[in-house]
């Protein structure tokens, strides 16, 4: 009997120390499961330099991605070796500024010289321990102040921290619906030169039915633009007219269905139509509908994004033939309230410079500028055919290059130029400063050519293609066919924008 006892007792305690070793295994995956995300954020990255400016570095990383005001790291670039990777370090760079996707910092140790590209191998803190509170916090922020993708993008940082987070979750459907919003929205704006010139037309005629057509139209541009005053003037134009008619003929009701309230509605606008601003099309440059050779050859360039070299077909379209100089985007700025470049002084610019191109403006600050001058900005395709023409060169000018034709870092300068002030750094479409000068925005997300089989980790939404050379450049990042990318918030002292307008 009592041998029987023993029994069952060891086996009771057999099972229950195997249960505890159970739970205690399975405990601890979780535990390093629920840690490895962070600890992967942890280790250390590299990061691309997009600007250098003496003894200040850009790069392109930022709070996003782990970056602390005070960290350090290496600055290096790749040479190879008897067929080995070796790592030149000339430089240590240690952060004293970090926004939300980028960072600048100073250069330390300096033994040679920093170029754009170059990487800085910096080792982000874990946002396991104290960058949830902050990520919570910017996501807040960056949700009430109306900017959506930015809040999504901290709310889905979040959930990399703490996948079950039932708010973050919901966060990101919000933003989702935010931005579908805001896209629908942006979709009818560039119906707004089409409204305007439509009701410029129908005020020639002062009918009823013109009244109500005008009204219409002035409806949705208020939808589109709040406070339009050009909407405004029309609708106070509409509401006179409309009081005339009232004293001349009592207004009749119009039946919903009827021929007379289908005529009241105005038409759908065309998917393109002339300028409807005067004077548009002053300083641009028509291209003509062609097929181009757009991209590299593998063996022709280091930069797999650029390739593979291919034939498209680019329509009709007017381009700047200059780039947007401080004089133009103070005009702007003046009629819409948007805060002036940093560089600018209770709202004028350096004295002398007002035909240099603008900079430190972002993709958004560029986006709103082509939109209020009824422009827009130039697609990656459109920039590389008014740049190397429909042969493809190298270079605006051809395909052998010249240090002396652009205001890039061969030129010595150290400083942007007038715009159009290197002759030499012209198109064959007569499009200026396209080598050199300033980096220019343009209207696509950073994603790979067709046919294009490397992948790239920031191919996506997240960035933005710049196309050109500047003054801080080599000839290699001044090629036609060389593309770089940045965040749309991103402003440099080398990066500025031109637009565009669709033929009809």
């Amino acid at each position: 009997m009592r041998v029987g006892l023993f029994s069952v007792i060891r086996e009771i305690r057999g099972k229950f120390f195997l249960f505890l070793q159970t739970a205690m295994i399975k405990i601890t995956i979780t535990i390093i499961l629920s840690l490895l995300p962070a600890w992967l954020q942890a280790q250390p990255r590299d990061f691309r330099i997009s600007a250098v400016q003496e003894s200040q570095v850009w790069i392109e990383g930022g709070l996003l991605d782990g970056l602390f005001e005070g960290m350090q790291g290496d600055v290096f670039y790749e040479i190879t070796v008897a067929g080995q990777s070796k790592r030149i370090v000339p430089a240590r760079v240690m952060l004293y500024k970090v926004e939300d996707r980028q960072a600048i910092g100073t250069l330390k140790e300096q033994t040679g010289t920093v170029n754009v590209g170059y990487r800085a191998w910096i080792s982000p803190r874990s946002p396991a321990a104290d960058m949830l509170t902050l990520f919570q916090k910017r996501a807040r922020d960056a949700f009430a102040g109306g900017d959506f993708n930015l809040a999504k993008q901290f709310y889905n940082r979040i959930l990399e921290i703490l996948p079950s987070d039932p708010l973050a979750a919901l966060k990101v459907k919000e933003c989702d619906a935010e931005l579908e919003k805001l896209a629908a929205l942006e979709r009818e704006k560039k119906n707004l030169p089409y409204y305007r010139q439509a009701i410029e037309a129908s005020m020639t005629e002062k009918s009823g039915e013109t009244v109500k057509l005008v009204l219409a139209y002035v409806d949705k541009i208020l939808a589109a633009a709040p406070g339009d005053p050009d909407a405004l003037r029309y609708k106070k134009w509409a509401e006179e007219q409309g009081k005339i008619a009232v004293e001349a003929k009592p207004d009749r009701r119009i039946v919903a269905g009827t021929s007379e309230a289908r005529q009241s509605s105005p038409p759908a606008p065309p998917t393109s139509g002339p300028p409807a601003q005067p004077g548009l099309l002053k300083d641009m440059i028509l291209i003509p509908e062609a097929d181009v050779l757009i991209g590299s050859e593998p063996e022709n360039t280091p930069f797999a994004n650029e390739t593979p070299r291919r034939k498209v077909h680019v329509e009709a379209f007017y381009i700047d033939k200059y780039e947007v100089t401080n004089e133009d985007y103070k005009r702007f700025c003046d009629a819409t309230g948007r805060a002036y470049p940093g560089y600018f002084k209770e709202g004028k610019y350096p004295e002398g410079k007002g035909r240099r191109p603008v900079v430190m403006v972002s993709w958004l600050d560029a986006e709103a500028y082509a939109r209020w001058a009824g422009k827009r900005l130039v697609t990656e395709r459109e920039w590389e055919a008014a740049a190397a023409g429909a042969s493809g060169y190298t270079w605006p000018w051809g395909d052998a290059w010249n240090p002396n034709l652009a205001n890039t870092r061969a030129a010595g300068s150290g400083e942007t130029a007038d715009a159009g002030g290197y002759p030499g750094d012209v198109s064959p479409s007569g499009v200026y400063d396209m080598a050199g000068n300033v980096s220019e925005w343009t209207a696509d997300l950073y994603r790979p050519y067709p046919g294009n089989t490397r992948r790239e980790k920031e191919y996506g939404q997240q960035f933005r293609v710049l196309r050109g050379g500047s003054f801080q450049v080599s000839k290699d990042f001044a090629r036609s066919q060389f593309r770089a990318r940045l965040p749309d918030s991103y402003r440099s002292t080398d990066l500025g924008f031109r637009c565009a307008v669709s033929r009809p």
